[in-house]
C-alpha cells in the first residue's frame, strides 16, 4: 500500500508554482512557510518527475501532421576565428517542419527583421513550400506584444504581412513554455558541430558554405525522434506545402533600399556592423548596397565609400580614419604623424571589433 508522504498536502500548490516557473529550491523555502517538515530532496524529486511528466505530455501534444507546422529559432552570437586569428561573431538561423523534421540553417551577422525575412523565404524555397503554420520564440523582430501568462502575443504589421503573403500564419510561443519549440531548440544544439571548423575558413561567405555542408548532413541523418531521414520524409509534406510568389514577397518585403543616416562618428549600420564615410557626409542619408561581399555606400548616384563585407563590428577605411582625425582634434597635426597614430588605431579597431 502506498504510504503517505509528507509532501502530499502541497502538491497542489507545487505543481501550479511550476507553471510560472519556479525552482524546486524556491518551492521547498515557500512551502515551509506553509507548514511543511520534510527534507529539499523530497521537493527536489518531486519536482523532477512533474518536469519529465510535462516534457512528454509536450512531445505528444506537439507532434504535427506533415505540412501543418514549422518551428523557428536562432543560435545566437556564436563566435569562430577565421584562419589569420580573426574573431568572427555571427547566427545561425533555423527552421524546421515539424512531421519530416527536415531543417533548414544559414549563417548571419545580425538578427534584424529584414534578415529574418530573407531567411525564412530561403528556408521555404528549399523546402518546396510553406507549412499553414509557424510557431516563433516571442523575438521582437515578429512580435510586439510577447505571448504571456496574462495575454495574448501581438504579431507586428510588417511581419504579418510577410507571413500572409508566405501564406502561412505565425503563432507565439507560450512563455516560459521552452519545450513548444523543442524541435527548433534541438536544432540549435547541433550548431556546435561548427566548433572544429575554427580558424578553417577565411570569410564569412565561405563559413557560410561550411552551414550548408553542415544542413546537407543533418538532412542526411535519421532523426531521433522519428527515426527517418529528414530528406527522405519530407517527402509526405511536400504535397502539403503552399508555395508563394517568391518574386512578389522579394519585391515587396525585401528588396526596398537600406537607408542610413551617417553618425556624427562618420558611420553607417549595416547587418549590426558598422562601416566608414569621410566626415562630409555626416547627417546626410545614403543608400547601402551589398552585393557579392562588398558594400557600397551611395548618395544619389555618387559612390560614397566600399567595404568588404566583413562582420567586424567596426569597418574603417584607412583614408576615411585619417580624414576623421583631421577633422576633430588632429587638425593642426603634421599628416605623416596622423598616419603613424591611424595606423595604430586600426589595428586596435581589427582586434576589438570583431570581438
Amino acid at each position: 500500500r502506498a504510504q503517505p508522504s509528507k509532501i502530499d498536502p502541497f502538491r497542489a500548490i507545487i505543481g501550479e508554482k511550476l507553471e510560472k516557473p519556479c525552482t524546486a529550491m524556491a518551492l521547498y523555502g515557500f512551502i515551509k512557510t506553509l507548514g511543511y517538515s520534510g527534507g529539499y530532496g523530497l521537493v527536489r524529486n518531486y519536482c523532477r518527475s512533474l518536469g519529465e511528466e510535462a516534457a512528454r505530455v509536450a512531445t505528444m501534444r506537439f507532434e504535427t501532421a506533415p505540412g501543418q507546422q514549422a518551428q523557428v529559432d536562432w543560435k545566437e552570437d556564436m563566435t569562430l576565428r577565421t584562419r589569420d586569428g580573426t574573431p568572427l561573431r555571427f547566427s545561425i538561423f533555423l527552421m524546421v517542419l515539424g512531421f519530416s523534421r527536415a531543417k533548414y540553417v544559414e549563417m548571419t551577422l545580425d538578427r534584424t527583421q529584414p534578415t529574418l525575412m530573407r531567411c525564412m523565404l530561403d528556408a521555404i524555397l528549399y523546402f518546396g513550400g510553406s507549412p499553414a503554420e509557424v510557431l516563433f520564440d516571442n523575438m521582437r523582430t515578429v512580435a510586439d506584444r510577447s505571448q504571456g501568462e496574462f495575454g495574448q502575443g501581438r504579431i507586428n504589421a510588417a511581419f504579418a504581412a510577410f507571413a500572409k503573403d508566405c501564406l502561412f500564419e505565425p503563432l507565439l510561443c507560450k512563455a516560459f513554455h521552452p519545450y513548444t519549440k523543442g524541435k527548433a531548440e534541438d536544432l540549435a544544439k547541433l550548431m556546435e558541430r561548427l566548433r572544429p571548423y575554427d580558424g578553417e575558413f577565411s570569410s564569412p561567405g565561405e563559413l557560410n558554405a561550411i552551414v550548408r555542408r553542415l544542413l546537407d548532413g543533418l538532412n542526411s541523418e535519421a532523426s531521433q525522434a522519428t527515426g527517418r531521414k529528414p530528406s527522405e520524409a519530407i517527402a509526405a509534406e511536400r504535397p502539403l506545402l503552399r508555395m508563394p510568389d517568391a518574386d512578389a514577397v522579394r519585391r515587396q518585403h525585401l528588396d526596398r533600399p537600406a537607408m542610413r543616416k551617417v553618425s556624427r562618428e562618420s558611420l553607417v549600420t549595416f547587418e549590426g556592423c558598422r562601416y566608414s564615410v569621410r566626415p562630409k557626409f555626416v547627417g546626410k542619408t545614403v543608400e547601402l548596397v551589398a552585393k557579392d561581399g562588398t558594400l557600397t555606400i551611395l548618395l544619389g548616384k555618387e559612390i560614397v565609400s566600399t567595404h568588404p563585407i566583413t562582420g567586424k563590428r567596426w569597418n574603417f577605411d584607412k583614408q576615411d580614419y585619417i580624414a576623421i582625425m583631421k577633422s576633430k582634434a588632429y587638425r593642426d597635426v603634421p599628416d605623416d604623424q596622423v598616419e603613424r597614430v591611424a595606423e595604430s588605431n586600426l589595428g586596435i579597431y581589427d582586434r576589438l571589433g570583431a570581438m
